[in-house]
């Protein structure tokens, strides 16, 4: 593949594991009784593919910014034609007045499970919600038209995965990625989600765009993962403080949610800017089971999690042994 600035770069992400399966296989997380206090890492490190990284030039799109692209690292081509690799799909969205160095270990770490990743930056850093999410689904139609990822981009598994502003972005999202014109004034296809992770996402009292009555309407299996004591809440008189991103999860309708919250202080929404091994997990395996459409790392959504989580709940009937509550914990 060439064009458009395209840089092949090959990078040596997690362990050889040698020929695998299925995308998105890794080893397996130890067995683990359902809810059964037994807690294991599961997929909280890099995973077994090599990873090839790629570059969306600034603004090829007049829609969205530009960005990288990670994905697994496809065998030769034997020159029988064009390759068609198709992988499940994640774009990610960084949070208000941050770029895309701030969400940027997704890339290599998803992509070295299987998935095709994009990390974008905003068009501007303090771009609304529902601004990155027009965002997102234009660089889902760059990829889509690209000769760059023909034959990559599967549009039937596409996630999202969006911290803070980037957060409600994919909420908003979840109600269907438009993928912007295709021909003259031709619009693309509308995508729907079909899973997606919201990271310390904006309280559901602070944006007009983030209301009970819109996330009532997200039906895509979501993700929460919240902080405990974030000082986005301290913007919003009606919130928990010490349970910020929890009216946001009750809020959604999706009927296949789980919300995970993190300890920390005020200044803990900044933790996942880093690779984080708990993020990491519940991450990898959200988007394993909803996107990819494996069941690799449903043990590790069935088993409890780690004694230190202090706030925890799964209500996923596409996962049985996974449907529990610990909110109040």
């Amino acid at each position: 593949m060439g064009g458009r600035g395209l840089l092949r770069v090959a990078l040596t992400v997690g362990l050889a594991l040698g020929a695998l399966v299925s995308p998105v296989a890794a080893a397996q997380p130890p067995d683990a009784s359902p809810r059964s206090g037994v807690h294991t890492d599961g997929p909280s490190s890099p995973g077994p593919f090599e990873v090839e990284v790629g570059t969306i030039p600034f603004f090829s799109d007049p829609g969205f910014r530009g960005g990288t692209v990670w994905y697994p690292k496809r065998p030769p081509d034997k020159g029988n034609g064009p390759r068609d690799t198709r992988f499940p799909t994640i774009l990610v969205m960084p949070g208000f007045l941050s770029f895309e160095g701030s969400t940027v270990w997704f890339g290599p770490r998803l992509a070295s499970y299987g998935f095709f990743v994009v990390t974008l930056a905003s068009n501007w850093p303090w771009d609304s919600p529902v601004a990155r999410s027009d965002q997102l689904g234009k660089a889902l139609g760059y990829l889509i038209r690209s000769k760059d990822f023909q034959g990559m981009i599967d549009t039937e598994r596409v996630g999202l995965v969006g911290w803070s502003y980037g957060g409600g972005a994919v909420l908003h999202a979840a109600l269907g990625l438009e993928t912007g014109p295709t021909t003259g004034s031709k619009a693309g296809p509308t995508v729907q989600p079909t899973g997606i992770v919201a990271l310390a996402p904006p309280s559901s009292g602070t944006m007009a765009s983030h209301n009970s009555t819109t996330l009532a309407k997200v039906t895509t299996p979501t993700l929460t993962i919240g902080i405990e004591n974030d000082f986005l809440c301290l913007f919003d008189d009606h919130q928990d403080h010490g349970r910020c991103a929890l009216p946001t999860y009750n809020a959604l309708g999706a009927s296949d949610k789980m919300f995970v919250q993190l300890p920390g202080t005020q200044l803990n929404h900044f933790e996942v800017m880093f690779p984080n091994p708990v993020v990491s997990a519940y991450t990898v395996a959200w988007l394993g089971h909803f996107v990819a459409k494996t069941a690799d790392f449903d043990a590790f959504l069935c088993q409890s999690p780690p004694v230190w989580i202090t706030g925890f709940d799964a209500r996923i009937p596409d996962v049985p042994c996974a449907t529990t509550s610990h909110a109040d914990r």
